[in-house]
């Protein structure tokens, strides 16, 4: 009888320990029922010299797979097998789950280590060796799902991108096999729809509770005062033209959950990218997968985070939700004494009643039940109460909370990307060396700090209505429309007299003759709040730019160390390209809005807390230019 077949030229030679077998036999069997000719030390004959015949066969086979493991790594054998493959230039690096890839030994680390689960992974690297089945690509490497992967490069990998070459769930791929990352799937863009669509449901919901309960439109007349106090001796205070409530309720904040649960599905969705890019990396340098453990933990308390901020702030808001339900609804309801005095408007506070400026006392829709009225219709005091608490408690409470918790995330998300956290799970962040955007990889957050903006800005938007409603309150205009518009026809009057009053009726001036002295209280708190969501976005920006500084300083250290050798498993350029490209590296992770036209949308903003009358044009405005730069996308 003959001896054994030699390996051939194509022969696929497996190294790894032996109580890693089961991960050896898993990935025998899968190339072999490809058609892959694959041999393991199981192959070996009784009458075979088994140190002669494997030397043989990692000698003559066309690859070497290592499985890399706890036991394979004090491995003599299996070092000696895959420094047979490092030395042929045909070593393909792999490593069982769970395997920290920090632990690849010294010597082999300047090579990809996949996963040896991640099948198609495997077979690209096999097909970079130029082994195929009877010369062919085989079929699975076209059709199969190669999620969470990270491939070795071509060296004619084209400058755009070091990732993996075909498409994932949420990328696809281009004629030059340059990786384009799609920013929304179907699936989550549905979601979010049906976010709006809920959330939206419960607001119309809470707007036809307040028609039945005849607290949608009050036109509260009081008792005494009348002309004297108000234009027309009557105000409109009702739910619905308190457009911080009703507007709120069906629009702002059905749009902001929309945004937020976006923004964080967006944030898996982007680390997901930049660990493909390999912009994550272990302390070593070293590639990592989606799977990676510390990777996955880092998730995991990144979603923990979220979780308890979200609660934390809304308990927070909440809290002040029901102090605000206590001094407006409560003291008033509690009190029949209190009932007569709010439909009285009296100079000074005390006797009868209360001025029309009173610095803290409501009068509309969440007293309803104690407001003389023009209409001939009551409202029942108990249905009014429940429906307060309703209102509070979403609106004021979650609605806001959830607001101001996202500002809150993304100070968290910010600090994640913070070199000193992200080496507490021994990893590291450095900027995409191949990417040809100047921001050099982190415009994969371009879309999660986008939405950021978004729910910044409706913040804004919540923040002036509530302060405009509170002015409005305390001013003699009828309607809450005469009050916001401005008075075109002072204009004339103005430039014939420039007088303050003028002023005040063309753009509402807080500190004109026409407005209560008083009013304005409420205005500065929530500017004071709006400086506060200024700070978070800024501290997200900061903290940006703190990963990108230092992950470029981690780069300029490799170079200055060993030159770009060190880097050829995350880059094929020159030392001197990555030193020019990092030199001009932009951190502003958006296209658009750029950064100096943020700052003059927030100066604008900041503008109408103060000339609340153009400020509603300006919101306008600014709503009418986003809903058509959205129109536009989509087309």
């Amino acid at each position: 009888m003959g001896g054994p077949a030699p390996a051939s030229a194509k022969t696929i030679f497996i190294s790894y320990a032996h109580v890693d077998v089961e991960h050896a036999r898993s990935l025998k069997d899968a190339l072999t029922s490809l058609g892959y000719d694959v041999w393991w030390d199981e192959d070996l004959l009784s009458t075979e010299a088994f140190r002669i015949r494997i030397g043989d066969v990692v000698t003559s086979a066309a690859a070497v797979i290592v499985i890399w493991s706890d036991a394979s790594i004090r491995s003599h054998w299996v070092r000696e097998e895959s420094l047979t493959g490092v030395l042929d230039e045909k070593l393909v690096a792999t490593c069982i789950d769970g395997f920290s890839l920090s632990r690849v030994p010294y010597g082999f680390r300047e090579f990809n280590v996949e996963r040896v689960s991640n099948t198609n992974a495997i077979l690209r690297a096999l097909a970079k060796l130029e082994i195929r089945v009877d010369g062919a690509q085989p079929k699975s490497m076209r059709t199969a799902n190669p999620t969470n992967l990270i491939s070795p490069q071509p060296d004619s990998a084209p400058e755009h991108s070091a990732i993996a070459t075909t498409a994932t769930p949420e990328s696809t791929t281009t004629e030059s096999g340059a990786t384009k990352f799609t920013r929304q799937s179907p699936a989550r863009t549905m979601t979010a729809i049906a976010v709006f669509l809920i959330t939206f449901s419960v607001g119309f919901c809470v707007i036809i509770a307040a028609g039945l309960i005849n607290v949608g439109f009050v036109t509260w007349e009081p008792s005494l005062g009348g002309d004297a106090a108000l234009d027309t001796g009557a105000k409109q205070v009702g739910f619905i033209p308190a457009l911080n409530w009703s507007l709120t309720a069906v629009v702002l904040l059905p749009l902001a959950w929309s945004l937020i649960f976006l923004a964080l599905s967006e944030l898996r969705r982007a680390g997901r990218e930049m660990v493909q890019r390999r912009m994550i990396l272990t302390t070593d340098l070293d590639p990592i997968t989606a799977e990676h453990p510390d990777f996955l933990r880092m998730q995991k308390h990144i979603g923990r985070f979220v979780v308890f901020s979200m609660l934390f702030v809304s308990s927070l808001a909440l809290s002040y939700a029901a102090v605000d339900y206590h001094q407006v609804v409560a003291s008033i309801a509690d009190s029949p004494a209190e009932h007569r005095k709010i439909n009285v408007i009296s100079e000074v506070s005390g006797g009868d009643g209360y001025p029309l400026d009173h610095p803290s006392l409501e009068r509309d829709w969440s007293i309803a039940a104690y407001l003389d009225r023009r209409d001939p219709v009551s409202t029942d005091p108990d249905a009014n109460r429940y429906f307060d608490i309703t209102v509070y408690a979403l609106y004021a409470g979650v609605g806001v909370g959830s607001l101001f918790s996202f500002m809150f995330i993304l100070i968290g998300v910010g600090l994640a990307f913070f070199p000193g956290v992200t080496h507490a799970y021994r990893l590291t962040v450095i900027p995409d060396l191949n990417s040809k955007d100047r921001r050099r990889g982190f415009e994969a957050l371009g879309a999660f700090f986008g939405y950021g903006l978004a729910v910044f800005f409706i913040v804004m938007i919540v923040c002036y209505f509530m302060s405009a409603q509170n002015i409005y309150m305390r001013t003699s205009d009828s309607n809450i429309l005469s009050f916001y518009l401005p008075d075109v026809w002072m204009i004339q009057a103005f430039v014939q007299d420039p007088s303050r009053e003028a002023l005040d009726q063309i753009t509402g001036y807080l500190f004109s003759e026409n407005t209560p002295s008083t009013a304005p209280q409420n205005v500065f708190t929530w500017v004071i709040f709006a400086f506060i969501v200024i700070g978070f976005l800024g501290g997200f920006y900061l903290f940006l730019r703190q990963a990108a500084s230092a992950g470029r300083r981690v780069v300029f250290d490799e170079l200055e160390n060993i030159g770009v050798a060190r880097l050829r498993r995350i880059t094929n350029l020159s030392d001197e390209e990555i030193r020019q490209r990092l030199k001009r590296i932009r951190v502003w992770p958006t296209d658009s809005p750029g950064m100096l036209t943020v700052v003059a949308v927030v100066i604008m903003f900041l503008a109408s807390f103060v000339f609340y009358k153009v400020g509603v044009l300006v919101i306008v405005f600014l709503s009418l230019v986003a809903l058509s730069r959205v129109m536009a996308g989509n087309s």
